[in-house]
């Protein structure tokens, strides 16, 4: 049994600060200008071109403790552990909402596989033990339930 709580956030005009510029973070990010957050993310073409049609705020350069400081949530999704590491470690020091990639003892929050369309959204959720389960899964209910 998971000790999680299921719930859907509300970020309407919440800072939200994504460290990190690949994959991951793209991945990340997605979800959260839909919402109604202000995203601080780093940059892949696709957060971009989110950035260039004001979708997002977008900073390059060498993430800090200061970035995050007046963060609401903090997603660390660099390609340095040591900088996710550092960023988790004072983003719960804060009190804030943070999710590490690869680390879930660093996590008080995990970011699930959703589907969704309109109001309705289904969540997959493996409390950061098995994304790709969870990615899969979510794949195999978009198939089937929205096909």
């Amino acid at each position: 049994m998971s000790n999680t709580y299921p719930m859907a956030l509300l970020l309407t005009d919440k800072r939200c600060v994504v460290v990190g510029g690949g994959a991951v973070a793209t991945r990340k990010v997605s979800g959260l200008p839909e919402a109604g957050a202000a995203v601080t993310p780093k940059m892949t073409e696709e957060l971009q071109r989110l950035a260039a049609r004001g979708k997002i705020e977008a900073k390059v350069q060498e993430a800090t403790v200061a970035d995050i400081r007046e963060a609401f949530l903090v997603i660390a999704s660099a390609d340095d552990p040591t900088v996710n590491e550092q960023i988790g470690r004072a983003a719960l020091e804060a009190g804030q909402l943070v999710n590490v990639v690869d680390h879930p003892e660093l996590c008080n929050f995990f970011v699930p596989a959703t589907i969704g369309r309109g109001p309705m959204s289904i969540a997959v959720s493996t409390d950061g033990t098995s994304p790709m389960l969870a990615r899969r899964l979510r794949q195999q209910l978009e198939g089937s339930v929205w096909a």
